[in-house]
């Protein structure tokens, strides 16, 4: 909230506008912003007095309230997204670190000392972590380096937060809690930091009492006047008071659980709580792997348009961006171990065809390719031997020496790198340099040597994917065949089996069906006065068995009827009633017989098979049926069986 007083009259409209946001009641902020709490205590009572503020006083509240309001919102947003897009499990995360740039102004303080602190410690986490471990890990691994100078920072770093340092100092005398002086405090500043090379101090005394750092950015003077003032961070408790008790739920949720400093408590400074914020930051920093992006002025007036060359060359120098681009000119950006780089990229070996030729049978380019070997693997042998001769060697296989070198001729690590020079050969060609980029427990990459080596690898397992896929589609497809062929199978064996069903039970019911017929026809046979016989004959002979197969296995019937026959007409044939003609026409119709156009009688049998016409010699015994058949007194007679039978009378 900003306004612009000109009158008392701006002032009401201002109070009233201010009152009505903090949702607070305009004479409980104006006396909160005019008078200060003075409480006093006693073994019996409590005293409070509300003694008024100065002009300067007032301000200073006006200006605490805002800051507080600020600093309380800002940590309400940040744990709000915070709370938004974290997780229950937490594996890794990307974090994004926005910092204020390097400030410097005609009059800096306490806020432009603080940002600029920061700065120094994100640089020393710069240096520290690209510029000087690497090339001492350089130096470690015994690669051919030329070791690059770089401004280390770290001095002007203890300047400030060293035991005897800037802070401390500011820290101690707020915590004093006596009266201080500007001059008091120039004092110890100038005493404590005269002989360091990056503190400055003016050679007379002045009004306003100044001393100058110098930062890796710049020089910059600061203003003593207000840095201890700044630094105890009182909020007054009437102030907290007033916005717990708001109207406004949102502003009294802010201060809910904001805690005053309590007498006879020590009080946390602003310089305490930046320092361990910062400390809490860095030790973040330094368990992640961290990229840096640097900010540069074009030029010192904040001019659309301008750029000046010599200012940003000297920013670029400051922040160590020079000698970073050197390093990683010269340098080499991406660094594997060993047995990693073959587990990653020692597929492309397998790739490549191995050729067993005699000496004598050997081409040309075979010869040659020899001859790059001997210059790739000799230079990386000798090497390899002088770096064992270093101290933290890499670990040895447990093997025996005698036992490894019968079995393989080479030791496990230098079998391992000479791996890692065969991928690297067979990638980038032949080049005799290549031996210094082994290391003793690393191999180094230079720039986009690990762009080829990520692309022969994809190259080689897209081609082997591809193969797999095409061994599973066939697969599929075989499958996908014996599927359909035992699914036909199974609908054949189905339908069959349901036929088959179908036709047992037609063949139930034609058999039902005959079996009727064949009732009836009896039935009408005993109602005309004859005795009909039918028998179920089953075919005996082979022909028979085949005829019976072809009738759809339909039984054949005989029927025979007697009728009483005199003895001087039973030479003549009996003409049966047409009734009983009409039945065994029938019958032969149900029995799958063709249909019979003539029924014929001999000797009182009426058959609608064919009878015989020629003599019949009959060789019988008396027996149940035929109880008279021995006295028959012609053996040889044209007439049939009912001669041998006795007189029959019909009912």
């Amino acid at each position: 909230m900003f306004f612009i007083i000109t009158s008392l009259a701006d002032c009401n409209v201002s109070l009233d506008l201010a009152s009505k946001l903090l949702g607070v009641d305009p004479s409980v902020l104006e006396k909160a912003l005019t008078f200060r709490r003075i409480a006093a205590s006693h073994s019996r009572r409590q005293s409070v007095f509300h003694k008024p503020c100065n002009e300067q006083e007032g301000r200073s509240r006006r200006d605490c309230l805002s800051k507080t309001l600020y600093s309380r919102l800002f940590d309400w947003l940040v744990s709000f997204i915070n709370g938004c897009i974290k997780t229950k499990e937490l594996y890794s995360f990307i974090g994004l670190l926005d910092i204020y740039g390097f400030e410097s102004f005609i009059n800096n303080s306490l806020e432009q000392l603080c940002i600029n602190y920061a700065n120094e410690r994100l640089q020393q986490h710069f240096v520290a972590h690209f510029l000087k471990e690497l090339q001492a890990e350089y130096v470690k691994e015994a690669l051919p380096w030329t070791h690059t100078d770089f401004v280390d920072n770290r001095p002007c770093v203890e300047l400030l937060d060293g035991s005897l340092g800037i802070f401390s100092l500011l820290i101690e005398e707020c915590n004093l809690n006596r009266p201080s002086s500007v001059k008091m405090i120039c004092d110890r500043i100038f005493t404590s930091a005269r002989s360091h090379r990056h503190f400055q101090q003016p050679k007379k005394d002045l009004e306003n009492p100044w001393f100058a750092v110098k930062h890796y950015a710049g020089t910059v003077q600061y203003q003593v006047s207000g840095l201890v003032d700044k630094n105890k961070d009182n909020v007054p408790a009437e102030l907290v008071d007033m916005l717990k008790n708001s109207d406004n739920d949102f502003i009294a949720s802010l201060f809910a659980d904001f805690e005053t400093d309590q007498p006879g408590r020590k009080k946390k400074t602003v310089l305490a709580k930046f320092k361990s914020s910062l400390d809490a930051l860095m030790k973040t920093l330094n368990s992640t792997e961290c990229l840096y992006i640097r900010c540069i002025k074009p030029n010192q007036h904040c001019e659309a348009g301008h750029f000046d060359g010599q200012y940003v060359i000297t920013q670029l120098e400051a922040c160590g961006v020079m000698e970073t681009v050197e390093i990683s000119r010269n340098g080499y950006p991406a660094r594997i171990p060993y047995d990693k780089f073959v587990q990653k990229f020692g597929i492309i070996i397998k790739s490549e065809p191995t050729h067993l030729v005699s000496l004598s049978s050997q081409s040309e380019s075979d010869r040659d390719t020899e001859k790059e070997n001997d210059l790739l693997f000799d230079p990386l042998d000798k090497l390899f031997k002088k770096q064992l001769s270093l101290l933290d060697t890499p670990k040895k296989s447990g093997t025996p020496k005698k036992k490894l070198r019968r079995r393989t001729g080479l030791s496990s690590s230098d079998h391992t790198r000479k791996c890692c020079a065969s991928v690297m050969k067979i990638v980038f060609g032949f080049q005799p340099n290549l031996s210094k980029q082994f290391g003793r427990t690393k191999l180094f990459l230079q720039d986009g040597q690990l762009e080829q080596l990520e692309a022969a690898r994809c190259k080689l397992l897209s081609r082997y994917a591809f193969t797999i896929q095409c061994a599973w589609r066939r697969y599929q497809c075989k499958k996908r065949k014996s599927i359909l062929k035992i699914q036909a199978v199974m609908r054949g064996w189905l339908v069959r089996r349901k036929w088959q069903k179908t036709l047992d039970a037609v063949r139930t019911i034609q058999a039902a069906w005959k079996l009727c017929k064949a009732k009836r026809v009896q039935a009408m046979c005993s109602q005309t006065g004859a005795i009909t016989d039918i028998e179920k004959t089953s075919p005996k002979t082979p022909e028979e068995q085949m005829v019976s197969q072809n009738t759809n296995n339909v039984h054949s019937y005989s029927v025979r009827e007697w009728r009483p026959c005199d003895k001087d007409v039973r030479h003549e044939n009996m003409l049966p009633s047409p009734r009983l003609v009409k039945s065994l026409q029938d019958l032969s119709l149900s029995v799958g017989l063709p249909r019979l156009s003539h029924v014929e009688t001999q000797d009182g049998i009426v058959s609608f098979r064919r009878m015989p016409r020629v003599h019949i010699k009959f060789h019988t015994k008396p027996n149940k049926v035929l109880k008279y058949a021995h006295f028959i007194s012609q053996k040889e007679f044209l007439c049939s069986l009912t001669d041998c039978l006795p007189q029959y009378d019909p009912v």
